[in-house]
Parts: C-alpha cells; sequence; structure tokens
C-alpha cells in the first residue's frame, strides 16, 4: 500500500474509534503484507471474523456497515423491538433524525479524509 492510502484508511479507523471501542470484540491492525485487517467477533482468545482492506473505500463502507448495524440493533432493544425486519420500521422519527445526523456527520468526514 502507498503511505498516502495507509494514512488516509489509519484516519477512516480514528473515525470509528468509538464504536470499537464501545463493541470491544473488535479492532483494526495494519500490516505491511496484508493492509489493514478488521478482527471482529473476540471470543474464547479469538477472532471469528476478519476482512483485509487496502484501500479507505472498502474499509470505510465495512467500517460505517458494522456502526449502522450496530445502531439499529441499540434503537431496536430501545424500542423493544424482536425481529430483525421489524427494526427499521420501529424507528421513531427522532432516532431517524439522530441516524441521518451521524451518517451525515461520518460522509463529511469521509469526504475530507479522501481530499486532504
Amino acid at each position: 500500500m502507498k503511505q498516502e492510502e495507509i494514512r488516509k484508511c489509519t484516519k477512516v479507523v480514528e473515525l470509528f474509534r468509538s464504536m470499537m471501542d464501545e463493541l470491544g470484540d473488535m479492532c483494526v491492525v495494519y500490516d505491511e503484507m496484508f493492509g489493514f485487517i478488521v478482527l471482529e467477533y473476540y471470543m474464547d482468545g479469538y477472532f471469528e471474523n476478519n476482512s483485509n482492506y487496502d484501500n479507505v473505500e472498502d474499509l470505510y463502507h465495512h467500517l460505517l456497515d458494522k456502526w449502522k448495524f450496530c445502531w439499529i440493533v441499540d434503537k431496536a432493544k430501545v424500542n423493544g423491538t424482536e425481529e430483525f425486519e421489524d427494526y427499521e420500521p420501529s424507528l421513531t422519527k427522532e432516532q431517524r433524525a439522530e441516524r441521518d445526523k451521524v451518517l451525515a456527520h461520518f460522509e463529511a468526514a469521509f469526504w475530507q479524509i479522501q481530499t486532504e
């Protein structure tokens, strides 16, 4: 990977740092040979899932999708929704506005990372 791509990927990882810290069962590491590796679902001394990325866009979209999933699962618990297909319809207007605000923040931050 080129140094510029490594720098951008590192900034994307930092953009999602609070999510990873809150979850406590995932991290992103960098390796010269394999690029950025997302390690997820730490249990019994190992990670159950890993994904490798060598470009900022794919890494960003993976972490954004993870954030979206975790966010909607959290709101489903708050709303008392049990079935996955009911998660989105159960969101309140305020929750949708909250999500849109955070997504706009991520998109703006990602745009800035790409244009620096």
